[in-house]
């Protein structure tokens, strides 16, 4: 009998998205590990339309599951990896016609958020996972004997031997790991906005038959601002982004609601001057609503002892390159590896969790790094682009999705993560 056998593992997942999900999918398996997934709210579902998920983060939910077939049971058609491409990105802060001036020749696969959250959902309910709905983390506090205590609003409490934060960009694990630090525990205005709106592609269609917007995933671009369009369903999802910044290149003050309705109306009126495609496009949602995006400042560590972060409680990012619910996903492959791992015990939880940190802070903080750098691009705001042709801007958007193409990725990681784990043990 080994010493894992000997000590079941208790787990508190607390956050009921996708990455907190994604961990609990996989731990789900093990039967030693007594685990606990809560959620605040009421049920478990999803926030926000749909979600972009490359190859390297897919490879991780056919791991789960064979998910590409779950996928098609419910109708979504997925398409074999030689036939997916990335956006076209077009100049369009032109009021003739805009310009297609690249296609990124790699992209991801777009799903219906939910459906996502409840295939994983599916995978977690089956028995072996404990999942608490309406339980809101108040507070958590080390004790004696590598132990951990969880407080919740309705005045419960439990007792863990490992803590999860899958709790989002607001995350109270991350408050109670870097305690007195407001820049850490707070996310911060990243200096740009979206605003979300959809329309039907049938009626776009009627109205506008040659529409650019109906010819797939575009992007147009102009001088401190963007456009992504795409069709989710029966639905071209539309996101307007703009950038607000001081003389100094700094995010300029924000305060208010971080998600406001705004008349839709009004978003087609700041594209006024654009090519006529967009515009038109954008007249007809009746509804808009405006998110001011916020990030998680650079940490210095995911890990406390016995507590540790994933998605976006520990790396919450701009969407430019929709890779933030990716490495939530990547996250929990690499963390529940090493937790289901039959060396890992209790004893020695603390350091394998330095070795998760390890892997994955700095592949995560350079994703966001690079996805932010992504948003300054397509409003040619890159201090690297101020006198670049198209063409030389094209190169740099094709080069910054390189990395999410590597084959066998998070099998890498795990790799790199196995190798550390042999040697700690």
């Amino acid at each position: 009998m080994t010493s894992r056998q000997k000590q079941r593992l208790r787990i508190a997942i607390c956050g009921g998205g996708i990455a907190g999900l994604t961990v609990a999918a996989f731990l789900a398996k093990c039967p030693d590990i007594d685990l606990h997934v809560f959620e605040g709210k009421s049920n478990i579902r999803a926030i926000g339309a749909g979600i972009a998920v490359w190859k390297r983060y897919w490879e991780i939910l056919e791991e789960i599951s064979d998910f590409s077939s779950e996928c098609t049971s419910r109708g979504l058609q997925i398409r074999p990896w030689s036939d997916v491409t990335g956006p076209v990105v077009r100049r369009s802060d032109n009021p003739s016609r805009g310009i297609d001036f690249v296609k990124i020749p790699h992209g991801p696969r777009h799903l219906p958020r939910d459906d996502l959250v409840d295939i994983l959902h599916g995978h977690v309910n089956d028995g072996r996972c404990h999942i608490n709905t309406n339980k809101k983390l108040t507070a958590w506090a080390q004790q004696d004997l590598g132990k951990i205590v969880v407080n919740f609003e309705d005045s419960t409490s439990i007792i863990v031997d490992l803590l999860i934060g899958a709790d989002g960009v607001h995350s109270c694990v991350r408050q109670g790991i870097f305690k007195g630090t407001q820049n850490l525990c707070e996310p911060e205005f990243s200096g740009q906005f979206a605003y979300r709106l959809s329309c039907s592609r049938a009626e776009l269609e009627k109205q506008n038959p040659d529409n650019e917007a109906l010819r797939g995933f575009k992007i147009w671009c102009g001088k401190g601002r963007h456009v992504t369009s795409n069709t989710v369903r029966d639905e071209i999802q539309i996101t307007a982004y703009d950038n607000v910044f001081d003389a100094n290149g700094s995010p300029a003050p924000f305060s208010g609601p971080w998600v406001s309705e705004v008349p839709a109306a009004w978003i087609a009126e700041r594209y006024n001057g654009w090519e006529p495609d967009l515009v038109s496009l954008l007249q007809l949602p009746k509804t808009a609503s405006r998110w001011a995006i916020h990030v998680v400042h650079p940490l210095p560590s995911f890990v406390a002892d016995r507590v540790c972060l994933i998605g976006d409680a520990a790396h919450a990012m701009t969407p430019h390159r929709g890779l933030g619910g990716g490495q939530g996903i990547e996250d929990a492959y690499i963390l529940a590896r090493l937790i289901a791992d039959s060396r890992t015990t209790a004893a020695n939880l603390p350091n394998v969790l330095k070795i998760y940190d390890s892997i994955q802070r700095p592949s995560s903080q350079e994703a966001a790094r690079q996805s932010f750098v992504n948003g300054l691009l397509y409003g040619f705001l890159d201090p690297r682009v101020a006198n670049s042709s198209l063409g030389e801007v094209a190169e740099l958007l094709i080069d910054s999705c390189s990395w999410m193409l590597e084959k066998d990725a998070a099998r890498k990681g795990w790799a790199k993560a196995e190798s550390a784990l042999a040697t700690l043990v």
